[in-house]
Formats: C-alpha cells, sequence, structure tokens
C-alpha cells in the first residue's frame, strides 16, 4: 500500500545518503531502485566468483631506484568474469567493501600470494629480499579477525615475505586504533607500507607514532617530477621526512626514464611503474625473477 512504499522510498534515499557519506538530504527518485538492483545484481556475481575461483592475482615488479634491481612485487586484483572478461578493481571493489565481501576477497588475495611466494622460494627462483606487497582495505582493516587472518597466511609463508598496504585515508579513519593493529600485525613478522602518501591528512604527530616501515609516494607528485619544480621539491621533502623518521620510500607511477633518475638521484629507495615493469600474471613474471635472482 501507500504507506509502505512511501516507507520504502524513504529507506532507499537514506541508504544512499548514507552511502555519500552522511550528513545530508537526499531526495528519492526511481533511479535509486535500479541503483539497488545493480548492486544486489553484483554482490551475487561477486559472491559467485569467490565460490567460483573467478579471481586472479597479477604481479607488477618493484625495483631498487639505484639500480632498478629487482626486489619484490605488489599484487594486484583482477577478475576474470566468465562474460564481461578481465575487470580491474574499479569496476567491483566498491561493492565488494559496501557488502563487505571483500573481507573474504583480501582473504583469497592473501592466499594466492602467500601460496605463490612459497612457490617461488622452493624453486629458488627469488632471494632473500624480495618480498610481495599486498593491498588490505579499510574495511579488512576494521575487521576484528584481520590478526587471525594474518596469522593463517604466516602458517603459509614467512611474513617478512609479505608487506602490507594501508591506504593513508584508511589509517586515519580512526588513527588510536590503527595504531594498535597495525603495532601487533608488526609483531607478527610483516612489513607495513603506508600507500597514497602525501594524498590524505594525517599530522606529522599521527605520522610519526603509525608503526609503518615504508612511506608509499602518490603517483600524482611522480607525474610532474621531470617538468616542475615545486613536485620534486615536494617528493625531495617527503624522502628526507621519512629518513628522518627511520622509513623507506617507494614511488608509483614511475612512467620516463627521466622520472626514474630524478628519483634515484633524490634517494628515493623503491620505484615501480609502467616503465619498470606492468602487471602480469605469475607465469609471466617467472622469466623475469630468474634473470634477475
Amino acid at each position: 500500500d501507500a504507506s509502505r512504499a512511501i516507507s520504502l522510498y524513504c529507506e532507499l534515499a537514506a541508504r544512499a545518503a548514507r552511502e555519500l557519506g552522511g550528513d545530508r538530504i537526499l531526495v528519492y527518485h526511481p533511479a535509486l531502485h535500479e541503483s539497488r538492483r545493480r548492486q544486489q545484481v553484483s554482490v551475487e556475481e561477486l559472491r559467485r566468483a569467490c565460490d567460483r575461483g573467478e579471481f586472479e592475482v597479477h604481479y607488477q615488479p618493484s625495483v631498487q631506484c639505484s639500480d632498478r634491481s629487482l626486489v619484490g612485487v605488489e599484487a594486484l586484483l583482477r577478475w576474470q568474469h566468465p562474460t564481461n572478461g578481465l575487470l580491474y578493481p574499479d569496476r567491483f571493489i566498491r561493492d565488494a567493501e559496501r557488502s563487505g565481501l571483500i573481507v573474504r576477497i583480501d582473504n583469497l588475495v592473501l592466499r594466492l600470494v602467500a601460496e605463490q611466494v612459497a612457490g617461488w622460494i622452493d624453486a629458488g627462483t627469488i632471494d632473500e629480499r624480495f618480498s610481495a606487497s599486498v593491498n588490505i582495505s579499510p574495511v579488512h582493516l576494521a575487521d576484528p579477525d584481520l590478526l587471525n587472518d594474518l596469522r593463517v597466511i604466516a602458517d603459509r609463508v614467512d611474513a617478512r615475505r609479505i608487506r602490507l598496504e594501508i591506504t593513508e585515508s584508511a589509517a586515519m579513519r580512526d588513527p588510536e586504533y590503527t595504531v594498535d593493529v597495525l603495532s601487533s600485525v608488526r609483531s607478527l613478522g610483516y612489513t607495513v607500507i603506508l600507500d597514497d602518501f602525501g594524498t590524505g591528512y594525517s599530522s606529522m604527530a599521527w605520522l610519526h607514532r603509525l608503526p609503518a616501515q615504508i612511506l608509499k609516494i602518490d603517483r600524482t607528485f611522480v607525474r610532474d617530477l621531470a617538468t616542475d619544480a615545486d613536485s620534486r621539491r615536494i617528493v625531495e621533502v617527503m624522502v628526507s621526512l621519512a629518513r628522518d623518521l627511520g622509513l623507506a620510500t617507494t614511488a608509483e607511477g614511475i612512467e620516463t626514464d627521466e622520472q626514474s633518475r630524478i628519483l634515484a638521484e633524490i634517494g628515493c629507495d623503491y620505484g615501480q611503474g609502467f616503465l619498470l615493469g606492468r602487471p602480469v600474471p605469475a607465469s609471466e613474471l617467472v622469466a623475469g625473477l630468474r634473470t634477475t635472482s
């Protein structure tokens, strides 16, 4: 009846307003029905993808800036959709996080990466400094089972071989909680990377307290490094700040030799980008690993 319909419309508008960040008024529109229906379909597809093993991991090389020697990889999630082909995270991560399925997906990626790294170790393909970094969702970071999930992974492969990337904005959602959790994560042997550094709003006080070991400089600062003096100065300050705090630095989005040269000159420790290697399946990466090990 009319009252039930009005109640439903109000619920849809309120849910949409919350998903946009809350603290706002959103007027109901019929398009909200379609958006909700699409989201439900997407979540069901994501759940089936988990069950059917449709997710896979591609690996992007990470090198030492001084000599471009390979020191690790970043694990990047891909979805081999049965009808839409290979999908990148921007096509499905939002629905995965809204539904909570991202925790299951995160654990799937961690397990796949741990098994892959263990296989490389057994085959003698990688040396002792090689590690793989995995992105941890803000939803998973806040999950009370995170530490148990990481203990399971540490039983599969030496935790020192795995680096966990947490975005600066995720870390600052609840900094007190983040400090406690990441301290426990480090006690398990994992390396913590503060991702997208410079794009968030962490204060110097919190940056000093966060138990990260590496700052990852966002690609927006690397993009104009060779053509803009201000960009270079900002990166220089970031590298200097990290060094003063006893942290290493990684720059992402390196696409030119000049960017790579400047980063090495500045003293950035590690780098990744299309110049140094594109994300590829593990099978395509093996030849390169054998060459550099």
